[in-house]
């Protein structure tokens, strides 16, 4: 059940320099991190600040290039395809080589036509996660950082149209012990899970809990 795929040349030929901005001859990144197309043949590869794409049955491999930010050029480092497998959803972000991410954005790939949005959204995306319409991307979002609990909430995108809509807009999620996956929309579309801690305004955390919520995709 499982093929072993060999890279069509020595991973270390996909590191090179890329920033105009001072220099990375001396920054390695730690280890490409990897995302496969639903039902498909691309996976995708990427590091700070690099995204290839491999096809495992042509044993090809091509450079995405996702533009620049102040000279500096964007790279995702959280990616997630669709469930159909023809788009690559990415929180992006451009920094200096091995420096902490200031910012970040959705950029989203239509691998059919090559394709590239930007989308910037307020606040800092902290998770993706598509619908199974592979139109709608689910995302949550931090607001602000400075109160207790940190405000973050969950928003809507709508891939065709551009259009963000909050989601519960006055309910509090994230948080609690662990900040990673903290939530997940099931398959086949009809509920969300959620991490939604019981969070005083103190560092103390009551409850941690995981809320569901029903929804009702309309067309």
């Amino acid at each position: 059940f499982f093929r072993e795929v060999v890279l069509p040349t020595d991973p270390a030929v996909l590191i090179y320099p890329k920033s105009a901005v001072g220099t990375i001859n001396t920054y390695t990144p730690l280890e490409f991190s990897t995302s496969r197309q639903l039902n498909g043949t691309l996976i995708a590869l990427y590091a700070d600040p690099y995204l290839y794409l491999l096809n495992d049955q042509t044993d090809t491999i091509c450079e995405v290039n996702l533009g620049q930010v102040n000279k500096l050029p964007r790279w995702p480092y959280v990616t997630q395809w669709s469930p159909n497998g023809r788009y690559l959803a990415m929180i992006t972000t451009a920094s200096l080589p091995g420096s902490l991410v200031s910012f970040n954005e959705l950029t989203l790939l239509d691998t059919e036509t090559g394709k590239l949005q930007q989308l910037p959204i307020e606040g800092y995306i902290q998770e993706i996660d598509w619908a199974s319409d592979s139109r709608h991307i689910l995302m949550q979002v931090l607001l602000d950082q400075s109160m207790l609990p940190p405000i973050q909430r969950l928003f809507l995108l709508d891939t065709m149209s551009g259009q963000v809509s909050k989601v519960l807009p006055d309910f509090q999620v994230g948080g609690g012990t662990g900040t990673n996956f903290q939530m997940a929309w099931s398959p086949d579309g009809t509920q969300i899970a959620v991490k939604c801690p019981v969070w005083p305004t103190n560092m103390a955390i009551i409850e941690d809990r995981i809320c569901l919520i029903a929804v009702e995709m309309k067309p």
